[in-house]
């Protein structure tokens, strides 16, 4: 590991321009999405009088509909290249984003579900175009064997991105709260603080649509073979996936609720603490590619999905917001690591020819556990409590390690070739 700062300024010179364009529009989707729009969501949605329950059936329909449009965007990826797939992706989820703030201007309730639904539905197909496409691009973009310098280079860039994005999410409706004269029990200063996201969307769209593929990525030599889908290390992943985001997402789809309506902290105090995460990840992203070169993709995935589990006990066993910081950041920064080295594994698990296939698969399994764990999870809330769902979603988390570890296992009693 002493080679490290040499093999990533490598790496880094060795990117080119195509490269260097996905990774800004993933920095601005981590700026805008994931920083701003996922932080106020929910709190939006509190604001316009929903409880936890209907908060978890709007993120449900959204994951089963991402879920559903998976496998065909991967399709889409395949017939007409993964960058056209992102930019009519991009540009109908920007669409769907746009259109949830609109409810804080409807006085009738069922347009303004209408609205909220409309959203979603957009939301997912947009969202399912443009991530499904995002990995293979990124893989076919970096020279072979880099492409675990790539993917912990890109998370680094979105953690940042993310971090500035939930600090600006968090100061936001104080600000439009002042410039509206409204306070911050209405949901109006957090839908122009919505709308101010799906604006700063545009440049990532404008970088995207100067990206080509060149293919540059897809010329390694691939074990599994290009002739048949590999459809059991597809289904295998898929399970995996599952049960990952069954527990990752029972904590991250209602941890912003859980320190507004439990921890009663504000706005500007919860984005400071979610940003947390942030850090946490730009620290240790850049420790995957050289973990990974001595462990393998694979044994790297299997440490930080435990490590994933681990970080979950501090949020529900100790009700403080120093412990779910402790905890967030853990299971958050350890969640950047195995998803570098995961995408990676399962990318180059498969020809060239398969990969849009097997992220639209892995892509739908991770979209049906985020719905199962937003829809049980807030009834769970309402029956059990924050600390049982909590705990429910570190037992996921072991599952989703535990499948993973016995495919490796098995790999290696038939002597598999070494992992990238």
């Amino acid at each position: 590991m002493t080679e490290t700062p040499t093999s990533w300024l490598r790496a880094i010179r060795g990117f080119d321009r195509n490269a260097y364009l996905l990774f800004a529009t993933g920095g601005i989707l981590g700026f805008t999405y994931l920083g701003i729009t996922t932080l106020l969501s929910n709190l939006f949605f509190v604001r316009l009088g929903y409880g936890t329950e209907v908060i978890g059936n709007l993120n449900a329909l959204f994951y089963l509909l991402h879920m559903a449009f998976s496998v065909p965007a991967g399709a889409v990826g395949m017939r007409f290249g993964s960058r056209r797939a992102m930019l009519a992706g991009g540009v109908i989820a920007l669409a769907g984003w746009g259109i949830a703030p609109a409810a804080s201007f409807l006085l009738f309730p069922d347009l303004r579900m209408a609205a909220l639904v409309g959203s979603r539905v957009l939301g997912a197909l947009g969202g399912a175009l443009f991530i499904v496409n995002s990995n293979p691009a990124l893989i076919g973009a970096v020279d072979p064997g880099s492409g675990t310098y790539a993917f912990a280079f890109n998370n680094v860039v979105v953690s940042i991105s993310t971090f500035l994005g939930n600090v600006c999410g968090g100061l936001f409706p104080p600000f439009f709260s002042w410039a509206t004269g409204k306070n911050l029990a209405s949901s109006l200063p957090y839908g122009l603080s919505l709308w101010a996201a799906v604006a700063c969307l545009l440049p990532g769209l404008a970088a995207l649509s100067v990206f080509r593929e060149t293919g540059r990525g897809n010329q390694e030599p691939d074990a599994a073979g290009g002739a048949r889908a590999p459809l059991a290390i597809i289904a295998l992943i898929a399970v995996v996936r599952f049960f990952r985001e069954v527990g990752y997402g029972g904590v991250t789809g209602f941890f912003t609720v859980y320190l507004d309506s439990r921890l009663q902290l504000s706005t500007a105090i919860i984005g400071l603490l979610v940003s947390v995460s942030s850090i946490a990840s730009v620290v240790f992203s850049p420790m995957m590619p050289p973990v990974a070169r001595r462990w393998g993709t694979g044994r790297t995935s299997l440490a930080g999905l435990l490590v994933m589990a681990a970080g979950v006990l501090p949020i529900a066993l100790l009700e403080h917001p120093v412990s779910a910081g402790i905890g967030w950041a853990g299971m958050t920064a350890a969640n950047s690591m195995n998803e570098a080295a995961m995408q990676v594994y399962i990318m180059t698990a498969v020809a060239p020819r398969w990969r849009a296939l097997m992220s639209g698969a892995a892509n739908m399994a991770t979209t049906l556990g985020l719905a199962a764990s937003a829809s049980a999870g807030g009834y769970a809330i309402g029956a059990w409590g924050y600390r049982t769902l909590f705990l429910i979603s570190a037992c996921s988390i072991l599952a989703s390690a535990a499948f993973f570890g016995v495919h490796l296992w098995t790999r290696a009693r038939r002597g598999a070739p070494a992992e990238s």
